[in-house]
């Protein structure tokens, strides 16, 4: 989530001009709404503008989780009959709309990493897009990721010590496309990197993929591959 620093100037102003929960500290007055469930929150943020400021910031998020707050949500990414991908998160046990990823794909592969869902390629007019969009599962806004290194489509992804890697869903056929067949984000450097892999076992469809004791597994047609 990019925060920019003039947005959390604000919010700060905000809150300091106008007491969070009259009669009590601010510092007091968070550590209560923190502990409020998330299902609560849009009625919370009718209260008062400096209660909204304070549930749309990094800060709050911040606090829920130190206070261990937080709780697990199910995000769904569905095409029914309308062409495009929707996305869906549960609220009181009903599926509640999100904004749309603004370029839909085909096929694209996902990790989560902290609050965010990663959004990896996919087919865009039946051309692999080597396009990364970012879920910031806080807010529900879209954001630019750093694009990888070649397009892909039907690719494997997982998170290993806080990295992403991402792997086939591109025919070896070129160079780039067979010494980037596999590739690795370090979120915080912001930039894809790729990662050696045996000539064997690039193949483009990965069926499945998983994370298990920080290692990778993916199966391919007729491979499951460590």
């Amino acid at each position: 989530m990019v925060w920019s620093s003039s947005s959390e100037a604000e919010t700060e102003s905000t809150i300091q001009n106008n007491n969070l929960i009259p009669s009590l500290p601010d510092d007091v007055a968070v550590n209560c709404l923190a502990r409020v469930p998330r299902s609560h929150h849009p009625k919370l943020s009718l209260v008062s503008k400096p209660i909204r400021s304070l549930l749309s910031s990094p800060f709050f998020f911040n606090a829920r989780s130190l206070l261990h707050s937080t709780q697990p949500l199910l995000y769904l990414s569905l095409r029914s009959r309308a062409p495009t991908l929707q996305w869906f998160t549960l609220h009181h046990n009903l599926l509640a709309p999100l904004p749309p990823i603004p370029s839909p794909a085909i096929g694209s592969a996902y990790a989560v990493l902290g609050p965010t869902i990663y959004v990896l390629g996919g087919s865009i007019n039946d051309v692999p897009s080597p396009h990364v969009w970012l879920l910031d599962c806080r807010f529900h806004r879209w954001l630019p990721g750093p694009s990888m290194r070649v397009g892909r489509e039907f690719a494997a992804a997982g998170v290993v010590d806080g990295k992403i890697y991402v792997i086939g869903g591109c025919v070896a056929d070129t160079w780039a496309r067979s010494a980037n067949w596999a590739e690795v984000l370090d979120p915080a450097v912001g930039r894809w990197e790729r990662v050696a892999s045996p000539v064997e076992v690039r193949e483009k469809w990965m069926h499945a993929s998983a994370v298990v004791d920080d290692k990778g597994v993916r199966g391919g047609w007729d491979s499951v591959l460590l």
